[in-house]
């Protein structure tokens, strides 16, 4: 194996078992104290160069402030003229009439259709119907689990799970599910911290040590 020369510390060094040969090529220093030493030391590529003010003319007042009088001239021409937000409320308002606006463009409707390849209980989980849903189940229960009282880190759990209530009322469509009433109704679900949600689910206690849910409390 070839044996490069670090361009810090001048020492030998060979190629290691976890570096590709790709890597390998490109490699210049021993370690990373030294890659880090040769870019403290390394001068930047824009160091005493002067930014001409006839080519680029907005750098000029870069860092300056505006004179009083520049700052009245600005404000008196801006003075009559509506501005582009004026009456116009973001946030909550703007997804609610964003919500009303996408209602019923579903299926072959909406515009980034595909021919259905989403499958259709990813398609209800992503609705917004469904979110809508999982609030109303939470706000129901005081945003409390049911089990461990806990506040923190809540999911919403199916009574009935919602494969069953898809195969029972024969549900193909998303259009079809919006109009069943069993897949929308409150009183099915029943709000669950993460921890209770996995037992209700598994009928075990989670992982603590090696899993994803450090404490366990029920």
């Amino acid at each position: 194996m070839k044996i490069k020369r670090c361009l810090v510390c001048n020492t030998g060094f060979q190629k290691g078992k976890n570096i590709s040969l790709r890597n390998w090529k490109q490699t210049k220093f021993c370690c990373k104290k030294c890659y880090w030493k040769y870019l403290k030391e390394k001068p930047t590529w824009n160091k005493g160069l002067k930014i001409d003010i006839e080519t680029y003319p907005n750098w000029g007042h870069t860092g300056k402030k505006h004179t009083k009088q520049s700052r009245k001239k600005m404000s008196q021409s801006l003075k009559g003229k509506i501005s582009w937000n004026k009456n116009k409320k973001m946030g909550e308002a703007f997804s609610l009439a964003l919500s009303k606006r996408m209602k019923g463009k579903v299926g072959e409707k909406a515009h980034n259709w595909k021919g259905g390849i989403t499958p259709l209980v990813r398609l209800i989980r992503n609705s917004i119907k469904y979110k809508e849903w999982v609030e109303a189940v939470k706000e129901k229960n005081s945003y409390i689990c049911h089990f461990c009282e806990s506040e923190k880190h809540l999911e919403v759990d199916h009574l009935i799970p919602l494969q069953s209530i898809i195969k029972e009322n024969k549900i193909t469509s998303s259009a079809e599910a919006y109009k069943c009433k069993a897949l929308w109704n409150i009183s099915n679900g029943r709000t669950l911290c993460v921890n209770c949600h996995y037992v209700a689910t598994h009928e075990r206690i989670p992982p603590i040590n090696g899993g994803w849910i450090k404490k366990y409390k029920i």
